[in-house]
This record gives C-alpha cells, sequence and structure tokens, in this order.
C-alpha cells in the first residue's frame, strides 16, 4: 500500500522540466544536475547560484548537516508503509544497469513471487521510481524492470551503506575528486542512459516522429557457449508505426564524441545481429544520442542515420 506523503508529492507535482532555466546553466551542466536530483524544484530550492554542481553536490549531501543526507531513506519511509521491501527492490535493480525481469528481481530480493511483490512493483512504477520496459521480440507479459529515478541511483552509487557521519566527514571536496574515476564514468553513462528513457517523447520530437504512434523497448541477445558469434545489446528501441526502428546507441561525454573503426563495428554488428535474429520487416535507422554530437568522420557516416543531442532531453 501507498502511504502517499504530502511532501513527496508536493515536490513531484513540482517538477521544473529544465534546471537549465530555472538556474541559467548551461545544457550538459543542467543534464549533469538532473542525473543526480532530477528536476525536483525542492532538491534544486536548495542550490546556490554561481556554483558549480560539483560544489552543489557536495554541499547537499557531504558536508555538515548537508540536506539530502538522509533523504533516501527518509523518501522511502514517508511514501511506503512496507518501504523496507521497496528499498530491497530498488537496490537490486541499481546493481543492474541493463534491468531484471520479473523472476530475477524475486532471485536478487528473495521477496515471494505473487501479488505482493506485483503490488510493490506497481506502486514502485506508479511514484516515478522505476520503469517496467518491454523486451523486443518477447511477449506481452516479458518485461525488464529499470530503477530511472534518478536521486535514488545517484545515492545507490555513491552513498548507499555509509553512516550519516562518514558521509559528513567526506568534505566540501569529495564530490569534485570524483570527475573522470571508473565509477564516476560508469555512473554517469548509465544515468545517462535512464535520463533519456524518460525523455522518450522528447527524442521523438527531435527525430520529427511526433505525431507518429511508437513503442520503446530494449533488446539483447546472449548467444549460448556454443554460438562462436558475439551478443548484442541496443538501449532503446523506438519501433514505429510507420514502419519503422530507431536503434539507439545512447553515450554520455564531456565533449564531442568521436566514433573510431572499432566502435563502428560494434554498431554494425548491433544492428547485423538484431536483423538476423528478429527478421523485422522494417527500415532500420541506427540514432545516436549523445551530449554535444559525434565528430562526422567516415566512421560516423558509414554507421549513423541520426542524431539527437542533449538539448533535446528538455524540449517538452
Amino acid at each position: 500500500m501507498i502511504a502517499y506523503s504530502s511532501r513527496r508529492v508536493s515536490v513531484r507535482s513540482r517538477q521544473v522540466n529544465s534546471p537549465t532555466k530555472l538556474l541559467g546553466l548551461a545544457s550538459w551542466t543542467s543534464v549533469y544536475l538532473s542525473m543526480v536530483l532530477e528536476a525536483v524544484a525542492k532538491y534544486l530550492s536548495y542550490l546556490e547560484r554561481g556554483k558549480s554542481v560539483a560544489e552543489s553536490v557536495s554541499q547537499l549531501c557531504y558536508s555538515y548537516n548537508a540536506p539530502l543526507i538522509s533523504e533516501f531513506h527518509n523518501l522511502y519511509r514517508s511514501l511506503f508503509h512496507e518501504h523496507d521491501e521497496h528499498v530491497k527492490i530498488v537496490k537490486a535493480l541499481a546493481k543492474s544497469k541493463r534491468g531484471l525481469s520479473y523472476q530475477e528481481i524475486v532471485e536478487k530480493t528473495e521477496l515471494s513471487a505473487g501479488g505482493t511483490l506485483s503490488s510493490r512493483l506497481e506502486e514502485l512504477k506508479q511514484s516515478g521510481f522505476i520503469s517496467k520496459i518491454p523486451i523486443f521480440g518477447k511477449g506481452k507479459k516479458d518485461y525488464l524492470y529499470l530503477l530511472t529515478d534518478e536521486y535514488s541511483l545517484f545515492y545507490l552509487a555513491w552513498s548507499s551503506g555509509v553512516s550519516s557521519i562518514d558521509l559528513q566527514n567526506r568534505g566540501c571536496d569529495y564530490w569534485i575528486l570524483q570527475r573522470n574515476t571508473p565509477t564516476w564514468n560508469s555512473w554517469t553513462g548509465h544515468a545517462f542512459k535512464c535520463l533519456c528513457l524518460k525523455h522518450i517523447e522528447s527524442l521523438k520530437g527531435e527525430l520529427g516522429i511526433a505525431a507518429v504512434q511508437t513503442k520503446a523497448s530494449k533488446w539483447r541477445h546472449k548467444p549460448s557457449l556454443k554460438e562462436k558469434e558475439r551478443g548484442a545489446e541496443i538501449d532503446l528501441l523506438i519501433d514505429r508505426t510507420d514502419n519503422c526502428i530507431n536503434l539507439c546507441e545512447i553515450k554520455f561525454c564531456k565533449e564531442e564524441f568521436t566514433i573510431d573503426k572499432d566502435y563502428a563495428e560494434k554498431i554494425q554488428n548491433k544492428k547485423e545481429c538484431f536483423l538476423r535474429i528478429e527478421k523485422p520487416h522494417k527500415s532500420l535507422f541506427t540514432t545516436l544520442i549523445t551530449t554535444y554530437g559525434s565528430k562526422h568522420n567516415k566512421h560516423y557516416l558509414s554507421s549513423i542515420d541520426r542524431e539527437v543531442t542533449m538539448d533535446a532531453l528538455f524540449l517538452r
């Protein structure tokens, strides 16, 4: 059962479409900020003009009496009566960038399959914490559940299991020092993909297909041990009623992305694998979604059909 606290409902009802408009931030900074705090007005109200995202995150999460140190547990506790089970699900999903099936959630959380677990998942979905994504080519009941709540992803990647005292003792320069570490690169890449999944309508608008009915899904082929071929996974498919499919490749970069020979071959392998396994009778468009776009070198021209940048994410 959901216990919709007035605090959480008011926060969700006052989401800001773009931190860029609210604080005058550059697009990259706005995307980076959204991957930590979401576009939630309450969280953004703590920010001070003239401070970088790194400075702001350190102030909000890793300083003395930081306002968001206890936010994760307070949030779930205020919203759900059986919040321990909801948190257990969210923690399991946070460990899987691909997402988890219903049965995998049962195995990872050791929660019993049935109506109660289904209710917990629906509560998390309705509250905006998780997304339920179809698997292309599978049955109507085959879905992957993904944790797409930005703050939860951030907290579980960086602060989970650390006491509030230790979090405060990390100091104001902690988050600044994390940039460009392997953990930071992994987190930003996954968080950007989740952000894109929450802005599919904006992506469609930028692609010029806002009026076309579509179905978003994910796809993965994992060959058996006997097969010699490489596996493949596609971040996002936009299956269109105009007989086309956009195969979306999502990359978070701090600058213009460069596709080299190896990466172009990787993209081509995904497309060929998808064609071989699914045999779709539709036109396929390999679509690159990045922060700053990509250099249009020969590898880009040979592998990419459409391109969308981060500016499209907050159009709607």
